[in-house]
């Protein structure tokens, strides 16, 4: 059996990484001794001091954060241990299990995510503890770099995202994550706009199909139960099944990607992404179709996505996008595309090449 550097394994010489159960673990699990307002965890690779939901909490009001009101309270850092928090109800188990696996199976010019040394739960909510990475984001960078510093950055990004999107479900193991199409370790998908639709998680669906079909029933929510709405509306009849489900960051926005400089090369390289919330097994589209029209970002960085994501299917996108219009409460009575394209404009050009 092949191993990775980190110790995912595959069923080939060449084979894509498969997700174990077994590399999947709990703070909870490796938590010795609790005292002074913090866990000492200790693993055979590392060993290091956490502090407890109860510190986290208070170093969040100390910083001024809304806490008590918030679902989505900010993270909270803490420097003088290298770790970052993030926390509250919306956390889920399944972003530290997808960061963990990261971890174990790629390097950190592969896949580059901070590493988690693990999660708790406290009172209904979910503790991540993970690396400090320090750095400005791309988001912070982007205007002031030069064209050639950006075509540089799309390259790297688009290495990445090709190692993740080559990343394998199970079909057949049930020792293996992913058999049915959902997040990592098997939980529903956590896509915004499921959300948004008050419909979160979603799933796991059994296939692309059942996928599908219950995509498209948003496009109308007096029929969210009609299951062949796709064979009655001629237009969403380009929601293809024959598109491949691919592992999907699904939130790929500047502020997700974390950025460093190498002063003797003269170069920027990434450090870090993060944001991992919503991924899971998509229709292959799915990553370039919220890049270019859910996710906020400049238009210059629009144009430069069909650099690191191949550019969707076009009847695809066109089913797809009033869909995602009634989801995200753009216009619910009429279904308009969410950024209708000009017809002298383009995100990418002919030969799918960006224009910076």
């Amino acid at each position: 059996m092949a191993t990775s550097s980190k110790g995912g394994s595959s069923t080939g010489e060449n084979a894509p990484p498969l997700v174990h159960r077994k590399q999947l673990k709990s703070v909870r699990e490796y938590c010795l001794v609790k005292s002074d307002g913090y866990f000492f965890v200790s693993d055979i690779a590392f060993s290091i001091q956490l502090p407890t939901p109860h510190l986290v909490r208070s170093r969040a009001i100390a910083a001024g954060h809304t806490v008590l009101k918030s679902h989505h309270p900010d993270p909270v850092r803490f420097p003088e241990l290298g770790v970052f928090v993030k926390w509250g109800p919306h956390v889920t188990i399944a972003e530290a299990e997808c960061l963990h696996f990261f971890w174990q199976t790629y390097s950190e010019t592969r896949v580059p995510v901070p590493k988690v040394y693990g999660w708790y739960e406290d009172k209904g909510e979910i503790f991540l503890y993970m690396q400090l990475r320090y750095g400005p984001t791309l988001q912070d960078l982007w205007p002031k770099m030069e064209v050639s510093d950006r075509k540089r950055v799309c390259r790297l990004l688009h290495m990445m995202v090709t190692n993740w999107r080559n990343i394998e479900r199970s079909t057949h193991n049930k020792e293996l994550i992913g058999a049915r199409k959902g997040q990592i370790g098997g939980q529903g998908l956590r896509d915004v706009m499921f959300c948004k639709a008050g419909s979160c998680p979603a799933g796991p669906f059994p296939d692309i199909k059942t996928f599908h079909d219950w995509f498209a029933c948003f496009l109308d929510p007096t029929r969210q139960e009609d299951l062949t709405l796709r064979t009655k509306v001629p237009k969403l009849q380009h929601l293809t099944d024959a598109q491949t489900l691919t592992f999907t960051h699904n939130d790929l926005c500047q502020s997700n990607i974390i950025m460093g400089f190498d002063f003797k090369r003269e170069s920027y390289h990434i450090v870090s992404i993060v944001g991992w919330s919503s991924h899971g097994w998509y229709p292959r589209d799915w990553e370039a179709l919220k890049t270019l029209k859910i996710i906020p970002g400049p238009d210059d960085w629009k144009f430069s996505v069909c650099n690191f994501l191949e550019p969707p299917d076009k009847p695809y996108e066109e089913a797809w996008a009033p869909i995602a219009n009634v989801c995200m409460g753009v216009d619910k009575r009429k279904t308009t595309l969410l950024r209708p394209r000009a017809r002298s404009v383009a995100y990418c050009s002919p030969d799918g090449s960006s224009f910076i």
